[in-house]
């Protein structure tokens, strides 16, 4: 009777875990529940611990958000939500990390960087959105991401997409965690920035004015996100500028908008030496696409996987990124159209499979993998709607694969959770989630 009586303590037991489960996005890669509940039916408390003018604007941007939920910030409150920014860095190499510690009286967000900290204000940004209950399990949450490196590429090149909407999907980014901004801005034929002072006409060309392109940098930076501007130097590049002095000089002008210091070429045959050159010498970080690199250019492996494996066994560091996981313009429900003819059906589930280190064993050839991204090209996308459809749910299962270890997840408890946060992230489209992750067969056989 008393192995029953604790079979029937562990089973209840595990009905509490499992019924207590914290619906975060991407999910923490550490979770310790325990007994007891958060209640903040009365309001808390938003105190710093440690600080400064940063985490102070953390600490109002949460306060503002509990307000919109109409929760009371009770001063001096027994029940208090505190963040501390440690003086000393943690044992991670991940300035991200955090600590989360929910008892029945206190929340704690500790990280030694105001980004870790803002990670884990959207933790429980999140929680408290999904929560009806004004009730939050107890946990504590020991947190880094897999990758230092979570990007999100958006073609504005090829179809103009207005900053009000690039903004939005950098608040979505901001929530995912994801911290590099990959902005097209030039594809092989047009460059969408507008060196001219700015004017009525730029919008109506599709073109970014310089202080439409400082503000969308501002904003991402003020969300721990780095935009890293791309271009195809061919579009800037003149016919009889055979000294490339003119591209120089306008490289130059792309540059000083850009305080990260980091460029992407887009993927050319052939990027002249005098471009890596100059780029070397003003000390830009340079990304290539499926291009060889060289010196310490970081590569990103869009159409193979396997290259970019090969070329992080040379020594040089890699963003893996292979279409066939990453390119949200690959039709994501069977019924979708296929418009071109490398494109493959890349349902949400698949998309949440991509283990970007898988089958890499070796530990030299892992460091190099410094991350990965997801991908909005834009050519066969023809307007801000038509990328929403494409890029959601799909974003938000490639942003956990990049930041939680792959043993951590599972698609029906990932399902479970973006359930519950379907109307935080973007405007839900039911039948995203009724049809995206059916198989193949099965949708042949539904179709019939």
């Amino acid at each position: 009777m008393k192995h029953i009586s604790l079979f029937f303590i562990l089973m209840i037991t595990m009905c509490f875990h499992s019924n207590a489960q914290l619906p975060i996005i991407p999910k923490p890669n550490k979770i310790l529940y325990k007994e007891g509940k958060f209640t903040y039916a009365k309001g808390f408390d938003v105190k710093i611990i440690r600080g400064d003018y940063v985490t102070q604007a953390l600490q109002r941007n949460f306060v503002e958000f509990a307000k919109s939920k109409k929760i009371p910030i009770v001063s001096f409150s027994s029940t208090t939500i505190t963040l501390n920014l440690l003086k000393e860095k943690s044992d991670s190499t991940l300035m991200d990390a955090y600590t989360m510690q929910i008892t029945p009286t206190s929340i704690a967000i500790t990280s030694s960087s105001n980004a870790g900290l803002f990670y884990g204000i959207q933790n429980l940004v999140q929680i408290i959105n999904s929560d009806s209950t004004k009730t939050i399990a107890c946990a504590d949450i020991t947190d880094e991401p897999i990758f230092a490196y979570r990007g999100f590429h958006l073609d504005v090149a090829h179809t103009y997409i207005s900053t009000t909407v690039i903004k939005q999907y950098i608040d979505v980014m901001a929530k995912l965690k994801l911290n590099k901004f990959q902005w097209q801005l030039a594809d092989e034929k047009n460059c969408a920035i507008a060196f001219q002072p700015n004017t009525d006409t730029i919008a109506s060309q599709n073109r970014y004015s310089l202080d439409e392109i400082k503000d969308v940098v501002k904003y991402a930076g003020e969300r721990f996100i780095t935009v890293i501007p791309e271009i195809n130097f061919a579009a800037i590049t003149t016919a009889n500028d055979s000294n490339f002095i003119n591209t120089n000089e306008t490289l130059g002008k792309i540059i000083a908008l850009f305080p990260s210091k980091q460029i992407h070429l887009s993927n050319s045959k052939f990027i002249p030496q005098s471009i890596r050159s100059y780029l070397a010498n003003q000390s830009i970080a340079v990304l290539v696409r499926d291009i060889a690199p060289t010196n310490n250019e970081i590569y990103q492996a869009y159409n193979s996987k396997k290259n970019g494996i090969a070329i992080a066994k040379n020594g040089s560091d890699v963003i893996l990124s292979p279409r066939d996981y990453c390119s949200l313009d690959f039709q994501q429900d069977w019924d979708d159209e296929k418009k071109a003819f490398y494109m493959s059906y890349l349902p949400l589930d698949k998309a949440y499979s991509f283990n970007p280190l898988s089958k890499i064993s070796d530990l030299n050839v892992r460091k190099h993998i410094i991350g990965s991204q997801a991908c909005a090209p834009t050519q066969y996308i023809k307007d801000e709607t038509e990328l929403e459809y494409m890029v959601f749910p799909r974003l938000i299962a490639l942003a956990e694969c990049m930041w939680t270890a792959a043993s951590n997840k599972k698609f029906k408890d990932f399902e479970a959770r973006l359930k519950k946060q379907k109307n935080y992230f973007y405007k839900e489209k039911e039948i995203i989630f009724d049809l995206v992750h059916i198989n193949p067969n099965k949708a042949k056989k539904k179709n019939k």
